[in-house]
């Protein structure tokens, strides 16, 4: 939309779902998967596909006047998205992003998530990184977005796990 507040969609030729990881569909303005249909396609019909994507539709109707549907925000990646103990959950994004200038003193970096409530940073040094720095600056920015109850582990590693294609699993 040009107010910039989300996404219109063109329900004729797709419909968009946002459900939960069951597959239910979830109230408007409660954020989960990105579920969609190909309405166009006629020689591979396509019908409930889960993207992978977190976002969720506006309770509201848009000020613009349009009465199409409007995804509101998209939020990352159902792989790349932290549970936290309480129930609530998140993006990587949003750690990942206030710590890009402490990250760029590591050659690598993994946000591993092995139970609800806990996040490890797995990190790859460069000879003379200042350890103690990095690993309180990355205690203090996941501290901020996790829950008080959240607990924060910082690792020193030598590799990370990444895909077939080499590219770096965040979560």
């Amino acid at each position: 939309c040009e107010r910039r507040d989300g996404f219109h969609l063109n329900i004729d030729a797709c419909h968009v779902r946002i459900v939960d990881e069951d597959g239910n569909d979830v109230p408007r303005g409660t954020t989960g998967e990105v579920v969609i249909s190909n309405l166009i396609n006629k020689a591979t019909v396509i019908l409930n596909y889960r993207t992978g994507d977190r976002a969720r539709m506006a309770v509201e109707e848009c000020g613009c006047g349009r009465n199409l549907p409007l995804l509101k925000d998209l939020e990352g990646r159902i792989c790349d998205t932290i549970y936290c103990d309480d129930g609530t959950e998140f993006s990587s994004a949003l750690l990942t992003v206030p710590a890009a200038d402490l990250l760029r003193n590591v050659r690598d970096f993994q946000i591993v998530q092995e139970r609800r409530g806990h996040v490890c940073w797995d990190l790859i040094s460069f000879p003379g990184t200042e350890r103690n720095k990095v690993e309180a600056g990355l205690c203090e920015i996941t501290g901020r977005i996790m829950p008080p109850s959240g607990q924060v582990e910082v690792r020193w590693v030598n590799s990370v796990q990444t895909t077939p294609r080499l590219k770096r699993i965040l979560v």
